[in-house]
């Protein structure tokens, strides 16, 4: 990749992680706006079948983006993104905050192993073990809203 080459893949990146940020909180938004003292509000409770298709649609594409993102063998991650900065550009970037942020994709990997499995197994593709019990994957891979 060249110079040019870099710079439009990270402004793609910056957008699609903006996107990202914007889906995650409407998704918050939506989870403690449904609620009030453990019950729902008025307004949520007459269309909560949509409010919760849409939450649903929201956690599919934000547990699919971040599985693409930090995919290690995507040819789009953001891995792959700092890997070509840190070979061809160390010139120009201090190539010490490279490697701490390499670093800090690498020691989230539970993290983003919960977010593979979640991908994987439910939101892409419909696991027998988990389509037959949803709440299975709570157990064997939970992420909560903080964590994304």
């Amino acid at each position: 990749m060249n110079k040019e080459q870099l710079v439009e893949f990270f402004e793609r990146l910056k957008m699609q992680t903006l996107f990202l940020n914007e889906k995650l909180d409407i998704l918050r938004f939506l989870k403690e706006e449904r609620w009030t003292n453990g019950k729902y509000k008025k307004t949520t409770h007459l269309s909560r079948d949509f409010f919760h298709f849409v939450e649903q649609a929201l956690q599919t594409d934000i547990i699919v983006t971040l599985d693409k993102f930090y995919d290690e063998r995507g040819e789009r991650s953001l891995l792959k993104y700092l890997n070509q900065i840190q070979m061809h550009l160390s010139v120009i970037f201090d190539g010490n905050e490279i490697q701490s942020q390499i670093d800090e994709i690498t020691n989230a990997n539970v993290l983003l192993k919960k977010i593979e499995t979640n991908r994987d197994k439910f939101y892409a593709h419909f696991d027998k073990k988990y389509f037959d019990d949803p709440a299975k994957l709570i157990e064997d891979a939970p992420i909560s809203l903080n964590e994304l």
